[in-house]
């Protein structure tokens, strides 16, 4: 099994080196629109690869998703947890009684007693 896990990270690695490699040119990102940029004189814009720009889209979006199922999570964690925590708890105090109904265990059945 975990040699298809490494056959399978090895192919998407590879994808992604091809992909970059065929996606070298460069774009110009604006921060702000032609209109603004012109009535303040300023240019917010920065010139980098395409494969950089979808890289961190990918990578934002996946940040994104892990984040989102997470807290998504987390009210049923935390029930999984209570409830695991009762039964613990349970386990801990049950008492066996006897078909008589009186306690197996001697000290509980002194201690019932006074």
């Amino acid at each position: 099994m975990t040699y298809i896990r490494y056959l399978v990270l090895i192919i998407v690695g590879l994808t992604y080196f091809i992909f970059c490699f065929a996606n070298q040119e460069i774009v110009t990102l604006s921060f702000l629109p032609q209109e603004f940029q012109i009535n303040t004189k300023t240019t917010l814009s920065v010139d980098v690869p395409i494969f950089i720009v979808l890289s961190a889209g990918l990578l934002i979006g996946l940040i994104l998703g892990f984040t989102l199922e997470w807290f998504r999570n987390l009210k049923s964690q935390r029930l999984r947890r209570k409830s695991a925590n009762k039964k613990k708890t349970e386990r801990n105090t049950v008492v066996t009684r006897s078909p008589n109904g009186k306690s197996e265990d001697e000290l509980l059945e002194l201690l019932d007693d006074n």
